[in-house]
């Protein structure tokens, strides 16, 4: 019944929730480095994970990743204005 009631109020807001989820979709891809960045360091720690830590194989890849995450959290928002949200 909350969830319910929850989407009445959403609806009667006027709010646009396609708008809603882009908007949380963008800021959700910049806060992902923030979350990456421990478990790339945890990865490699061979004290934390001992037998089960990452090679420098993995860690090379889970490297190339994180900057190409740390990328795309740069331009989201820049692309999210430069687009219209997507509109052209």
């Amino acid at each position: 019944m909350i969830f319910v009631l929850a989407a009445v109020l959403v609806d009667l807001s006027g709010v646009d929730p396609i708008q809603v989820t882009e908007y949380s979709v963008i800021f959700g891809v910049v806060a992902m480095p923030l979350s990456y960045l421990p478990v790339v360091l945890v990865a490699h720690d061979r004290d934390l994970m001992g037998q089960y830590a990452s090679g420098p194989v993995r860690q090379a890849v889970a490297w190339f990743y994180f900057v190409l995450i740390v990328l795309m959290s740069l331009t989201a928002v820049p692309l999210l204005v430069l687009t219209n949200v997507g509109q052209g």
